[in-house]
């Protein structure tokens, strides 16, 4: 997974947390986590899906949380460590999201398991999907690909040494963007960003 795709869904997941109260929700510490996972676990389980918790264990800094798929744990800032911004359902259902898929990244099958996580909490879906799709992302490998596709045109449209291989590439794009409902001006938008060089090695980080 690119690193530019991956603050995409950290983007899309903030849109997200701004506009779902129940995303905002807080632990009191690290700990409270682990009764949050048995019953998201539960409910997976009720509805047929071999799902157990993660371990919750606290991490040492405070700056990220993360899923360790070897040991099957989630690490959580403290709250005395400065860990009050993960200490939120939002966080803990990312990490929740990578335990169900181990090894996918931020891709779409992990993005597909954090709408899962919702549905099984009976939380509302179209929120987050629709904050995916604002970003350009999906939740299939298929129209990944599609999107893959167009963003390779763009850059050869923009790479292009005529005006007439320019538009050559420009009408590929954008015929692919109308077929596969793409929004180019997002993912014009995006690539923008992306080659902008900018630095988000402050953001507090999951995953």
């Amino acid at each position: 997974m690119s690193t530019d795709q991956t603050q995409a869904v950290y983007a899309a997941e903030d849109l997200w947390e701004k506009t779902e109260s129940q995303a905002r929700i807080r632990f009191g510490d690290w700990y409270d986590v682990q009764p949050f996972y048995v019953m998201l676990a539960k409910r997976f389980r009720d509805a047929d899906r071999p799902v157990y918790p993660p371990t919750v264990r606290p991490r040492k800094g405070a700056l990220k949380a993360h899923y360790d798929s070897t040991t099957g744990s989630v690490f959580m800032p403290p709250y005395d460590k400065g860990g009050v911004w993960a200490l939120k359902t939002a966080t803990a259902i990312h990490e929740f999201a990578h335990h169900l898929t181990p090894g996918c990244g931020h891709g779409p099958e992990f993005r597909m398991a954090m709408l899962e996580c919702l549905d099984i909490l009976g939380w509302d879906t179209k929120g987050l999907a629709d904050c995916y799709a604002q970003v350009g992302l999906t939740t299939t490998d298929k129209a990944e690909g599609m999107i893959d596709k167009v963003s390779k045109l763009l850059t050869h449209a923009d790479k292009a040494a005529t005006d007439e291989e320019r538009r050559t590439y420009i009408e590929k794009a954008e015929g692919l963007a109308a077929t596969h409902s793409i929004n180019l001006a997002l993912l014009r938008k995006k690539q923008a960003d992306a080659n902008g060089g900018h630095d988000d090695a402050d953001r507090p980080m999951t995953g």
